[in-house]
């Protein structure tokens, strides 16, 4: 269900909202040209009981950008205005270079990590005001390759590679006030992790093992732990095949029956294949997606990023192919982008 009011005096009715279970609810600001100017979403699903009244705060932001990889800096994008204005791009100044990059659940800061010596750091960044918290950085004992928030936003899992890789978890709490621990398992060559909100209330963490680039590679497996100070002991899921990328989506977001759901990103063939944890030799395939890189999970879909190759017999250049499906695994939707171009414009 939407509606559509005009903000006037920034007050808002909407009325009321039936009640039911796992409600999310989303706001966003658009100019009179239909330009996402804000966003914001409920933290998670609320539960209305009865004749109760909830109050739902949800933090309203400007839609930015963020990219790792500059030196000494995290560029930062306004989408709200052109690209041809002096704001669109900036730069917020960091120790080292960062190499990753992660909102928590509620945008107020960027989780920053930086590969340092044979480890790495992890630093705090202000969305509010762009600029890094003044708090010491948090040492990780290996150079980082993935990371992910927690939905609470409580804990951050850092994923780490090579013979010695694994897992860390940092509280995010204590980062803020300059003394975290951070705790390391180590589970092998780490490539990418993800979080989900499991079936009692707490959080599960999956690890992608020997994250593959090319078909050639060997088989990937999933690492499987559930998360507190630390990581509890936990399962190993095997796969026939080498594994691009990974999505986990809990039973707050629309995991269908009512249980945590993990996607993998199988690229040969090319295919998003779901995994039920609790039966982890049930693989179903949901949806073909030629060279099949990257995928993500949130509010009940998943999301995957795949290519053709340039075809010069029919003029055709790459393109990129996005698609979409349910958790459930219906109402797959499967879009080939344009090929890119670039145009020139004669002063003659």
């Amino acid at each position: 269900r939407s509606e559509t009011h005009e903000v006037g005096d920034g007050n808002l009715e909407l009325g009321e909202i039936p009640v039911a279970d796992g409600v999310r609810l989303a706001i966003e600001l658009r100019s009179a040209s239909q330009r996402l100017v804000g966003y914001g979403r409920s933290a998670r699903a609320v539960e209305v009981l009865g004749d109760q009244v909830v109050e739902v705060p949800i933090r309203l932001r400007r839609p930015f950008a963020y990219l790792s990889g500059a030196p000494g800096a995290l560029a930062t994008f306004d989408s709200t205005v052109d690209a041809d204005v002096a704001e669109f791009k900036g730069a917020v100044s960091v120790a080292r270079t960062p190499s990753l990059a992660v909102p928590t659940p509620d945008g107020a800061e960027m989780v920053v990590i930086a590969a340092a010596g044979g480890g790495g750091e992890l630093s705090l960044v202000s969305t509010s005001v762009h600029e890094a918290l003044n708090r010491p950085a948090v040492p990780l004992q290996a150079p980082p390759t993935d990371a992910v928030v927690s939905a609470d936003g409580t804990w951050v899992v850092v994923g780490h590679g090579g013979a010695a890789g694994g897992i860390s978890v940092v509280d995010l709490a204590a980062a803020r006030d300059g003394a975290a621990v951070v705790s390391f398992t180590a589970v092998g060559n780490v490539g990418a992790v993800a979080t989900a909100l499991d079936v009692d209330g707490g959080t599960a963490v999956f690890a992608l093992i020997d994250r593959a680039t090319t078909c050639s590679d060997k088989d990937s497996s999933i690492a499987v732990f559930a998360l507190g100070a630390g990581l509890d002991a936990g399962s190993t899921i095997s796969y026939a095949g080498p594994l691009m990328d990974l999505a986990a989506i809990g039973v707050d977001e629309g995991a269908s029956d009512n249980a945590t759901a993990v996607f993998v990103a199988d690229g040969c063939p090319g295919s998003i294949v779901r995994i039920d944890p609790a039966a982890p030799t049930d693989h179903v395939v949901f949806v073909e997606v030629p060279k099949l890189t990257v995928i993500a999970a949130l509010d009940g879909r998943v999301w995957g990023l795949g290519s053709r190759p340039p075809q010069p017999a029919q003029q055709l250049g790459a393109r990129l192919v996005l698609a979409s499906v349910s958790v459930a695994g219906g109402d797959a939707t499967v879009v080939e982008l344009p090929e890119a171009e670039e145009r020139a414009v004669t002063n003659d």
